[in-house]
């Protein structure tokens, strides 16, 4: 990348971030949600709970495919226990993020290894940053707590075959 300087302002310090590139117009899409969830109901949580949300960009590369990037703040102090068997500092860490997630009215969508279950073994969706607390990442299947319960009540209207007695309220 080509640096074009500004007069009498100083180029700014290098830093490191984390980019999620895709292809294609699905799963650009897909990432559009993950950014409206950063740059939404998470954007108080920036820097403590979930990545501080650099950037959103989209284009089209040369040979026709659309891609997208996401920019986020670089986590870099994963070690085995994100991949191994946690040790209870960091369950208590990804407890207390998960529980200030749930403050703020979001549900992830892919925390959980049952619905009745955190799935704490798995490190994939949590990182720590350069700090050392714990980061929430990937919300690309998060909605908000008043999504749920809406969908939640049609699934069982559904089921009960009681879905049309309920209006339709896209929220």
């Amino acid at each position: 990348m080509k640096y074009y300087p500004v007069p009498n302002l100083d180029p700014p310090e290098p830093v490191e971030v984390a980019v999620k590139w895709v292809r294609g117009q699905r799963a650009i899409d897909s990432l559009r949600r993950e950014v409206l969830m950063y740059d939404g109901p998470l954007a108080d949580l920036q820097g403590t709970v979930v990545p501080i949300f650099g950037g959103f960009f989209t284009g089209t590369v040369q040979e026709g495919y659309h891609v997208g990037c996401l920019i986020l703040e670089w986590c870099p102090q994963n070690d085995h226990t994100t991949f191994g068997k946690p040790t209870e500092e960091e369950l208590r860490l990804r407890m207390h993020a998960v529980h200030k997630l749930h403050a703020a009215g979001v549900y992830h969508g892919q925390l959980y290894e049952r619905s009745d279950s955190l799935c704490m073994s798995d490190g994939r969706h949590f990182l720590r940053a350069a700090d050392g607390t714990m980061r929430i990442v990937d919300f690309q299947h998060a909605y908000r707590h008043s999504e749920f319960a809406l969908a939640s009540m049609h699934h069982q209207a559904a089921l009960e075959g009681t879905l049309r007695d309920i209006p339709w309220n896209p929220l």
